[in-house]
């Protein structure tokens, strides 16, 4: 007769919260599950034949969860690092993103009065603009230098075109990953404001410098 698992056999983690699915894939890349690596190896072998369709899938699937604590204590740094792209094609693929004029938009996106909205935030500050009778675009992207001396393309999420205002709603993994990056764009252009909470999204109120 089955016995159902209620913590891991290799780092004893409690499975309470996860299904049955979330229990075997747990252990199966437990990091003291003697025979994790062997999966590594079939899943490298596998990745370079998935579909990319296929392989969204999975990832969702993945990072839904992890979120809800079926891969506690996995380290998968060392397990999804697929292709490495030569500095050739890198820069390749660099050129092609800056001529590009698209928002290269999350998976989850929010509609929102026609408008696709990457997050909450940016539906709470989206709603808030409309509160205070503020309007605003998607506008087209800007250009950025990094410290290498290498030219990016910056997607602000909200222009606002009578007052010339950038503005960004940054959660604090987003800020603190971002950090150089929104220091130099913060010294290039005096437009831009930050907003590194809901709460700030919920309150935001134009500086008297953008007012006139």
């Amino acid at each position: 007769m089955y016995k159902k698992l209620t913590n891991c056999k290799y780092c004893n983690l409690s499975f309470d919260d996860l299904n049955a699915s979330e229990r075997a894939n747990h252990s199966r890349w437990c990091d003291l599950n003697p025979k994790k690596q062997d999966y590594v190896n079939s899943l490298r072998t596998r990745s370079y034949t998935i579909s990319d369709e296929n392989r969204i899938k999975r990832n969702k699937k993945i990072s839904e969860a992890h979120n809800r604590g079926a891969y506690s204590h996995v380290d998968f740094s060392s397990i999804f690092k697929g292709r490495k792209h030569s500095d050739e094609t890198k820069e390749k693929i660099r050129s092609a993103a800056l001529k590009s004029k698209h928002r290269r938009l999350k998976k989850n996106t929010i509609l929102y009065n026609g408008i696709l909205l990457d997050s909450t935030w940016e539906l709470v500050l989206a709603k808030r603009l409309e509160e205070l009778s503020i309007n605003w675009i998607r506008p087209e992207p800007i250009p950025w230098t990094d410290k290498q001396g290498r030219i990016h393309n910056y997607f602000p999420d909200f222009y606002l075109f009578e007052h010339d205002l950038f503005i960004d709603p940054k959660n604090k993994h987003a800020a603190n990953v971002q950090k150089d990056k929104i220091k130099i764009l913060l010294s290039s252009y005096k437009n831009i404001i930050f907003l590194y909470s809901l709460e700030e999204c919920k309150n935001f109120s134009l500086p008297m410098s953008a007012i006139h």
